[in-house]
C-alpha cells in the first residue's frame, strides 16, 4: 500500500513539474536567443534606386538590397547624391524580415544653381558669387546647425604659383618655402609653403581677404550640409587626396578635378592643399591667438580630412608643403 501511494505521489509531482515548466515565463529564453547572435533581415527598396544603405550594426549596401542584421532595435541611414538623407528606426525579430520602401526627396541643392563668375581684384582671379541666405553647416560630430550669411565672392581656384609670383615681383615679398622645389613650383600648381600672414598679406594686396571658416563651408557644400563638395558619399576619383587613384604624388594643378566641384562651381575644396581661413577672435570655434585654421584636407591626407566639416589647426608661423589658400571678397 505504501509503495502504491509513493508511486502515485511521484506521478503527481512529475505532472505538476511539467505543467509549471510549460507555464513558466519565456523571457529568459528570449534573452538567451538575443545573446546567441540570432539575426533577421532588412529588405530595403528606394525610389530612385541606387541609394547607399548603412545600418548602425555595420552592414552596408546599395538599394534595392536585403541585409542580414543582428536581431533587435536597428537604425538605418539611406543617402543618395542630390536627395535628402533619411534615417529609419526599426525592430528586427530573429529570423524575421522587415520591409522598407522609401521615396527619397530631392535636396534643395539638387536644383540648378545660377553660377555668376567674374575676374576680380588686382590678381584678376576668376571669382564666383556665393548667394546670401541660410544653409546647413555640418559639424564634425555629425550634427548640423543653420547659419545665415550675406552674399560674398570667393576664388574659383586656389591661388597659384603664377599669381603669387606676380605678387612677389610687385611687393618684394620673400619667396615662400618650397618655392625652388620642382615638385611644388610649377606655375599652375597651388602655391604652398605660405604662412597664414603671407596668405593674408597677398589677399590685402589683391584687394581681397581670406574667407571666414563659415564662408568657406558654404562655398564648399552649398545649402544642404553635405559631407563633400559633390555630395554625401566618398568618391576618390573626385579629388586629390591620400588613397585617390590618380597620378599625383603631391599637389595637382588647380581645377584638375572638375567632378569634385562644389554646387557653386568652386574647385579643389576637398584635398589638394589645406586652405588658410580668416582669424575670427569672436568665433566660438576660434583657436588661440597663436593658432590658425585650415580647411579642406590635402594630397597627403585621408578622406576623413577631406570632409567639409574637418579642420586643421596650425601655428601662425607654420609653412608646409600641404598648405595654400584662396581669397574672398564682400559682395557689392
Amino acid at each position: 500500500m505504501r509503495i502504491l501511494v509513493r508511486s502515485i505521489l511521484t506521478f503527481v509531482t512529475a505532472i505538476l513539474f511539467l505543467c509549471l515548466s510549460l507555464l513558466a515565463p519565456t523571457s529568459a529564453f528570449t534573452s538567451e536567443e538575443h545573446a546567441s547572435g540570432r539575426t533577421g533581415f532588412l529588405k530595403v527598396s528606394t525610389e530612385p534606386e541606387g541609394a547607399s544603405l548603412e545600418v548602425d550594426s555595420g552592414e552596408k549596401g546599395v538599394s534595392p538590397a536585403i541585409l542580414e542584421v543582428p536581431a533587435g532595435p536597428r537604425k538605418i541611414k539611406i543617402s543618395k547624391d542630390g536627395y535628402r538623407s533619411e534615417s529609419k528606426e526599426v525592430v528586427v525579430a530573429a529570423e524575421g524580415v522587415v520591409r522598407l520602401q522609401i521615396k527619397l526627396s530631392s535636396s534643395s541643392a539638387s536644383t540648378s544653381v545660377s553660377i555668376v563668375s567674374e575676374r576680380r581684384g588686382k590678381d584678376e582671379a576668376e571669382m564666383l558669387r556665393i548667394p546670401g541666405g541660410e544653409f546647413l553647416q555640418g559639424l564634425a560630430e555629425g550634427a548640423s546647425t543653420k547659419i545665415f550669411l550675406k552674399a560674398f565672392w570667393i576664388d574659383k581656384y586656389e591661388v597659384t604659383n603664377a599669381q603669387y609670383a606676380q605678387y612677389m615681383q610687385e611687393t618684394n615679398r620673400p619667396k615662400p618655402a618650397y618655392w625652388d622645389d620642382p615638385a611644388y613650383n610649377r606655375p599652375d600648381l597651388p602655391v604652398v609653403g605660405v604662412r597664414w600672414e603671407d596668405a593674408s598679406a597677398y589677399a590685402r594686396w589683391a584687394g581681397k581677404r581670406l574667407p571666414s571658416e563659415t564662408e568657406w563651408v558654404k562655398a564648399a557644400g552649398g545649402e544642404d550640409g553635405r559631407s563633400y563638395p559633390w555630395g554625401s558619399n566618398w568618391e576618390a576619383e573626385r579629388c586629390n587626396s591620400a588613397g585617390s587613384q590618380d597620378a599625383f604624388e603631391g599637389p595637382a594643378p588647380v581645377g584638375k578635378f572638375p567632378l569634385g566641384a562644389s554646387p557653386y562651381g568652386v574647385m579643389d575644396m576637398a584635398g589638394n592643399v589645406w586652405e588658410w581661413v580668416a582669424y575670427e577672435p569672436s568665433s566660438v570655434t576660434s583657436p588661440d591667438p597663436g593658432t590658425r585654421i585650415g580647411k579642406g584636407g590635402s594630397w597627403a591626407n585621408s578622406r576623413e580630412q577631406a570632409t567639409i566639416s574637418s579642420k586643421a589647426k596650425g601655428n601662425v608661423t607654420l609653412a608646409d608643403c600641404i598648405i595654400g589658400f584662396r581669397c574672398a571678397m564682400d559682395a557689392d
